[in-house]
């Protein structure tokens, strides 16, 4: 929820402090490099027969940001952004198998009893890589294009309280495939925007034998 915050918060603080986050502009304004351009959080709209989901979302900052724009308005960006997704869910838990790989079960199978409360998460940390056409008309700014991810580390927690006392599992060392990949759009005005991302059944974060899962994700952006 920082991220989100942060969102709301900081375009009145860009306006005060006037930020400048580019670091680079050819004189002829064709070739730009940024750094940390934006921050953008996002919902997941999660597709799994596994599990139910409860509050799946993603967090990003931006590393940094390269264009070359031989059109003013018209020109090609490739961005490296540090990316958090937790895919959660309201009736599984999350745990590793002796390969581990993540899989789900019900709560109701893990636990007898009624419980106060419960949840379970897998997450995943990757280094994103859009590749975007950017059309840029006054205020307004159109991407879209590609996106290839890095994931660099795998984890899944899950937690229970029951009669008052509460247990919690976490494990890091879950297995996620290298590379996954997805389309991606945004659309916005001024500072503020929104994306969507869609990533197909053949792009797969978690490896065969894992959690059978596809998404899709919707979000805002804080562009500086």
């Amino acid at each position: 929820m920082l991220a989100l915050a942060a969102l709301i918060a900081l375009p009145g603080f860009a306006q005060d402090e006037d930020l400048d986050n580019v670091v680079y502009r050819s004189a002829d304004d064709v070739v730009r490099f940024e750094v940390l351009s934006h921050i953008a959080y996002g919902y997941h709209f999660l597709n799994s027969n596994d599990f139910r989901s409860r509050m799946s979302d993603e967090y990003i900052i931006n590393l940094f940001n390269f264009g070359i724009y031989p059109i003013d308005a018209l020109g090609i960006e490739l961005g490296v952004d540090v990316a958090f997704n937790d895919f959660a869910s309201s009736s599984h838990a999350f745990y590793l198998d002796p390969e581990h790989r993540i899989q789900a079960i019900e709560f109701s199978d893990l636990v007898t009893g009624t419980l106060d409360r419960h949840y379970g998460s897998a997450d995943v940390f990757s280094l994103n890589a859009p590749l975007l056409l950017k059309l840029r008309a006054g205020d307004f700014w159109f991407g879209g294009g590609a996106v290839g991810s890095l994931n660099l580390l795998g984890r899944t927690e899950y937690a229970y309280r029951q009669a008052n006392r509460r247990e919690e599992v976490s494990e890091r060392r879950a297995k996620v495939n290298t590379f996954s990949y997805g389309l991606v759009a945004t659309l916005g005005y001024d500072m503020l925007g929104v994306y969507f991302k869609y990533y197909p059944k053949t792009s797969k974060v978690l490896p065969d034998g894992s959690v059978d899962m596809s998404y899709m994700t919707l979000g805002v952006i804080l562009d500086f």
